[in-house]
């Protein structure tokens, strides 16, 4: 588990019935199904078997927590070093980095409970000087988005998705963290880390901005002013659908580039070491991302030209004719690359492949193959190629996705002589997977040499059937050396989806 440290212990209960339980009194004594008198009673006396339960809570980040869904916050009792903290009136409670607290409450003796808790998503913060807090930003869904503080005191020092008991990092962020950022977020729920620069009080709002648009006239011609910029995002909107070059005004180096589709899936990009790269468009809007990584020329303003290539370019896979730039190729497979060119098939090379070495592929003339142990794990790499006119000399690119040649398809089971074994297949690439019956502790299984396992004495007794349920199916690569040689390291890939088989006993 990232981040912040998580004090647990066996739910017995679902969360509604645990906020219900957590004042118990004799009109449903813990442990008992209440009753309705028959006729009032007199003034209840508590069960003596409400206890005082306590989690010992340590956040990774100061911050403004709240506990058990904000419900009975009054009820709760939160401390450190044994001097009580106070909540506000919404019921948060501002904590530091690092420090022990308790949380306790009156809960039934004969029952567990889990602490659940969230962060604050006030996104209106006073920091003090050097002060860092984690706020929540809450859902983003599949946008590129400028995160900004507008303070040049108050620091962006970390972006997070998840959830508060399990935060992973989003992004690359610089080493020197600034006010401001702007990059893909994806369907999830995003949570900032602040952080105070200055040597005095500070106050700031987090707000999610904009990205600049850009339109095209009708011949699929524009260009985009920089300003003192390097590189930045910009939404392309209402493109006329083709081929695109874009112009930079660089003395030297280069332009590092991305494009993105409307729900944010890479379409194209990578490094070139020219003033021009290229791009398809087939759909009314893209998402461009560039990098200047040579010198602006400081004679001339810093426009980026995009304009409509004219020429027309159809792709061919294996003699037959293709409508995208992106194709999915199993493992061991291979594929025969063609091109037509103003409404003629011309004659291709393929020069060079943005890969990594995981994927094992190699190319012969037009061919392109993927080796058998080569990594299948929802990544994609790009290929050029050369034809007789300079003007394809980096266009077009096609990019390929490695899949699974035989995908791990689950298990069998067999019940004979009153054993149980589980049996599968060992599909190219596949390390391990984990199993679990009715719901219980998960096992892990090695796939290795061996393809069957006995769970007999794990399956409940006099029972007529069971539940289980495959989980974090693992593959295993081969990591190659820039020479393409394997090494002896290898990574893993896992697939979280969850397979689920009833048992007959």
């Amino acid at each position: 588990m990232n981040g912040i440290n998580k004090a647990i212990v066996a739910v017995m209960i679902a969360l509604p019935v645990m906020i219900s339980v957590l004042f118990c009194s004799a009109f449903a004594a813990c442990g008992e199904e209440p009753a309705s008198p028959p006729e009032p009673e007199p003034t209840p006396t508590p069960s003596t078997s409400v206890v005082t339960k306590s989690f010992t809570f340590t956040p990774e980040f100061g911050g403004e927590y709240i506990f058990f869904d904000n419900v009975y916050f009054e009820e709760l009792y939160v401390t450190t070093n044994g001097e009580e903290i106070y909540p506000s009136a919404e019921g948060e409670y501002l904590l530091t980095a690092r420090t022990p607290y308790v949380i306790s409450f009156k809960g039934c003796k004969e029952l567990s409970y889990e602490l659940t808790y969230d962060i604050s998503d006030d996104r209106e913060v006073t920091l003090s000087p050097g002060e860092e807090r984690i706020v929540k930003l809450g859902k983003v869904y599949d946008e590129i988005k400028t995160i900004t503080t507008g303070n040049d005191d108050i620091s962006i020092s970390g972006i997070y998705t998840g959830s508060p008991d399990d935060l992973e990092k989003h992004g690359n962020l610089p080493d020197v963290a600034m006010s401001s950022y702007t990059m893909p977020l994806f369907d999830d729920e995003y949570y900032i880390v602040l952080l105070n620069n200055g040597t005095e009080e500070e106050e700031t709002e987090i707000l999610l901005e904009d990205i600049d648009v850009v339109t095209f006239d009708s011949e699929g011609n524009t260009s985009y002013d920089l300003g003192t910029n390097d590189g930045t995002y910009i939404r392309l909107q209402d493109i006329p659908r083709g081929h695109y070059k874009i112009t930079i005004p660089a003395t030297d180096g280069g332009i590092r580039y991305a494009v993105y589709d409307e729900d944010l899936n890479r379409s194209s990009g990578g490094k070139t070491g020219a003033k021009e790269a290229y791009f398809s468009a087939f759909t009314d809007v893209l998402y461009l991302h560039l990098e200047i990584t040579g010198a602006i020329d400081e004679f001339q303003e810093n426009i980026i030209n995009i304009e409509k290539v004219e020429d027309d370019y159809q792709w061919i896979v294996n003699g037959e004719p293709y409508h995208t730039n992106t194709i999915e190729l199993e493992q061991g497979s291979s594929l025969e690359l063609g091109l037509i060119v103003n409404g003629v098939t011309t004659d291709i090379e393929i020069t060079d492949m943005d890969i990594g070495d995981s994927y094992g592929a190699s190319v012969e003339g037009n061919i392109v193959t993927l080796a058998e142990d080569g990594a299948a794990d929802g990544g994609y790499f790009d290929i050029f190629i050369v034809i007789d006119r300079l003007i394809y000399s980096d266009l077009p690119r096609f990019r390929i996705v490695p899949t699974l040649a035989k995908p791990f398809a689950g298990v069998t089971f067999e019940t004979s002589n009153d054993r149980t074994l589980m049996t599968w297949e060992n599909v190219p690439n596949l390390y391990s997977f984990a199993y679990s019956i009715n719901g219980g502790e998960e096992k892990e299984v090695l796939a290795g040499e061996s393809t069957s396992l006995d769970i007999t004495s794990y399956l409940p007794e006099n029972a007529r059937r069971a539940l289980v349920e495959i989980t974090d199916v693992t593959y295993s690569y081969p990591v190659y050396d820039d020479s393409g040689e394997p090494t002896e390291e290898t990574r893993e890939v896992v697939h979280d989806d969850v397979m689920k088989y009833v048992v007959e006993l």
